[in-house]
């Protein structure tokens, strides 16, 4: 497991057009920041997980330990799936606490 900056976890519940029916939790997180000549700063990343994980997610952002593991598709190829999450600390993303102490101009 390894600790991940959490933006946020969106709970999802909904049936296909063949009657099939999908629940889960998306969550999206960062991880390092990716400088290179295409790309500046952090790239935000989705990953999908069971529902039963979403209570973990009740303090919103913050830094969690993330366990992803592997499960194949319908087709055998591997997909990274959310296995567990735990809080390790949170954090406030509002604007104002982003410029605390800071001056804007």
């Amino acid at each position: 497991m390894a600790n991940y900056v959490v933006l946020g976890a969106r709970l999802f519940d909904f049936t296909n057009e063949k009657e099939q029916r999908f629940t889960g939790v998306k969550v999206t997180y960062i991880d390092m920041a990716d400088d290179s000549s295409v790309t500046k700063g952090y790239q935000p990343m989705t990953i999908n997980g069971e529902a039963e994980s979403y209570p973990e997610f009740a303090q919103g952002a913050g830094v969690y330990d993330l366990d992803f593991r592997m499960r194949p598709d319908r087709q055998g190829k591997p997909v990274l799936t959310l296995y567990s999450a735990r809080l390790v600390h949170p954090i406030d993303l509002s604007p104002e606490w982003i410029l605390q102490g800071q001056e804007v101009s």
